[in-house]
C-alpha cells in the first residue's frame, strides 16, 4: 500500500510552526523573568497583561493539541484509519444507495469539524488584541490621572499661601508608569495575539488543506474506482431485471391475446347456437298450434327452459370476454409505464 508522507510545502509549514511554538513560550517564560525590571516592570503590575498572558497560554496549548492531532491523521492514512476510514464509510453509503461517489460533501463535513477546532485559536488571536486595547485605554486613563496629580502639586507650589506642598514626582511617576502600562498592553496583544497566534493558526490550517488534500488523493487512487465499478453492476443488474420485467409482461400479453381468441370463438359457437335455437323455437310454436293444450304447454316449457339455458351461457361468456379485454388493456398501461420508468 502507497505510504503517505508530508510534502514539502506541508514540511515548511510545520516547521515555521513549531519555530514560532517554541519563540512564543520563550517570549512568555523570558518576560516572565525580566518584567521585575527596567521598562517591562509595567507588565507585573497590570492584571490586563496577566490575562493576556493567561489566555495566550491556553489558546497554545488548544494549537498545540490540534496539531498533534493532524500529524496523529497523516500517520494513519497509510494504514486506512482516523478520518480517512470515517470520508470511505460515507462514500460506500452513498454508493449504496445510488447517489454517486461524491467527495466534495464528505470533504467539507471533515474541514468544518477541524476548522472548528481551529476558530478558537482564532478568536483568542482577536480577544488577546482587543485585551491589549483595553490595557491601553486603562494605562492612559491611569496616565492622565497622574499628570492631573503632577500638575497639582505645582499649582500649590507656586501658590503664595502654601506653606507645604506636595512633590509633583508622585504625579509623574504615576504618570509614566501609566503609559508605561498602555504601551505594554498594546504590544503583549498585538505580539502574543496578532502576530503568534495568528501565526500558528495559519500554519495549521495549511496542514489541514494538506490532510484533505492527501485524503482526498488516496480516495481516488484506492476507493472510488471501486465504488464506481460497484454502482455500474448495480445498474447493469437493474436494468436485466427492467428487460426480464418487460418480456414477462410480452409474454402475459400473448397470453391473453390467446385467451380472447378461444373465448370468441366460444361465442361465435354461442351464436351459432341461438340461431338453431330460434330455427327449433319456430318448428315448436308451428308443433304446439298443432298438438293438443298439454302438450302443447309442456313443449313451451322445455323450450324456454333451453332458451334461458342459451342465455346464461352466452352471458357467461360475454363476462369472460369483458375481463380479458380489460386484462389485456390493464397489461398494456403497465407495459407503457414500465417502458417510460426505464427509458427515463
Amino acid at each position: 500500500m502507497r505510504s503517505f508522507k508530508l510534502n514539502q510545502k506541508s514540511r515548511q509549514d510545520l516547521a515555521l510552526w513549531a519555530l514560532v511554538l517554541v519563540g512564543g513560550v520563550a517570549l512568555v517564560l523570558g518576560t516572565g523573568a525580566l518584567r521585575g525590571h527596567g521598562a517591562l516592570q509595567g507588565l507585573g503590575q497590570s492584571p490586563v497583561t496577566g490575562l493576556i498572558v493567561l489566555l495566550f497560554l491556553v489558546a497554545l496549548g488548544l494549537n498545540l493539541r490540534n496539531t498533534v492531532l493532524l500529524l496523529r491523521e497523516f500517520k494513519a492514512l497509510p494504514q486506512d484509519q482516523g478520518l480517512f476510514a470515517e470520508h470511505c464509510r460515507y462514500l460506500r453509503k452513498a454508493a449504496r444507495g445510488k447517489g454517486g461517489v461524491d467527495q466534495e460533501f464528505s470533504l467539507s463535513l471533515l474541514e468544518n469539524r477541524l476548522l472548528r477546532r481551529e476558530s478558537w485559536v482564532q478568536l483568542t488571536a482577536n480577544l488577546l488584541v482587543t485585551l491589549g486595547m483595553v490595557g491601553t485605554i486603562l494605562g492612559l486613563t491611569a496616565a492622565m490621572q497622574g499628570l492631573a496629580s503632577a500638575l497639582g502639586s505645582i499649582e500649590s507650589s507656586l501658590s503664595l499661601e502654601a506653606t507645604e506642598s506636595a512633590s509633583p514626582i508622585a504625579g509623574l511617576t504615576l504618570a509614566l508608569e501609566g503609559m508605561s502600562t498602555a504601551f505594554l498592553t498594546t504590544l503583549a496583544g498585538a505580539v502574543l495575539g496578532g502576530l503568534l497566534l495568528k501565526a500558528l493558526s495559519h500554519f495549521s490550517a495549511n496542514l489541514i488543506e494538506a490532510l484533505l488534500d492527501q485524503i482526498r488523493l488516496k480516495a481516488s487512487l484506492e476507493v472510488v474506482p471501486q465504488l464506481e465499478r460497484l454502482i455500474w453492476k448495480q445498474e447493469m443488474a437493474d436494468l436485466a431485471q427492467a428487460q426480464h420485467n418487460v418480456q414477462a409482461f410480452m409474454n402475459s400479453g400473448r397470453d391473453i391475446d390467446q385467451f380472447l381468441k378461444s373465448y370468441t370463438q366460444g361465442l361465435v359457437g354461442a351464436s351459432e347456437q341461438l340461431t338453431v335455437l330460434s330455427q327449433k323455437l319456430g318448428d315448436q310454436v308451428f308443433t304446439v298450434k298443432r298438438d293438443s293444450p298439454v302438450e302443447g304447454q309442456q313443449r313451451l316449457e322445455a323450450l324456454l327452459s333451453r332458451l334461458e339455458g342459451a342465455a346464461v351461457q352466452q352471458n357467461q361468456l360475454l363476462t369472460r370476454l369483458f375481463y380479458a379485454v380489460c386484462g389485456l388493456a390493464g397489461g398494456g398501461v403497465g407495459l407503457m409505464l414500465l417502458v417510460q420508468v426505464w427509458g427515463g
